[in-house]
């Protein structure tokens, strides 16, 4: 197995060759770091949402870890701070539990999800909503009630 060290010195220094497979069943990529060293990563199709969700629970932890827990208010950026990715779809579900929806962004056929508790969803203030999509605003959150 082949290890990428970062420490306090080294530092992740770049993301470098990333490809996808020419039927996109898999996604491959190079780690490396300040040292030099490089990581060769390769995720299936089915690897890739898992791997993308770990990721995002790990920047979860650090954030809590920044803030004491406690949420931080949204502050609209400008545009170019976002993500180009494109959604292609958009779905809510109730867990199986009914106190929390899962809001689901579907990128092609890569689905990544995200859970609302229903405490917080209550409180949840909507910014940069624009008057022409505050009806398709309004329309989901009808769905949701």
């Amino acid at each position: 197995m082949k290890i990428l060290k970062l420490t306090d010195r080294t530092r992740l220094g770049n993301v470098s060759q990333m490809l996808v497979d020419d039927f996109g069943h898999s996604v491959s990529l190079t780690l490396g770091n300040d040292a030099g060293q490089t990581l060769r990563v390769t995720l299936s199709h089915g690897e890739l949402a898992g791997f993308i969700e770990n990721l995002i629970g790990l920047g979860i932890d650090a954030a809590k870890a920044r803030t004491g827990h406690r949420p931080v208010p949204l502050t609209i950026s400008p545009p170019e701070r976002y993500s180009r990715s494109e959604v292609t779809d958009i779905g809510v579900a109730a867990s199986s539990a009914r106190t929390s929806i899962h809001l689901v962004l579907r990128l092609h056929d890569l689905d990544l999800s995200f859970r609302l508790e229903q405490e917080k969803l209550a409180g949840l203030e909507l910014r940069g909503i624009s008057a022409d999509n505050l009806w398709l605003v309004h329309q989901l959150l009808n769905r949701l009630s």
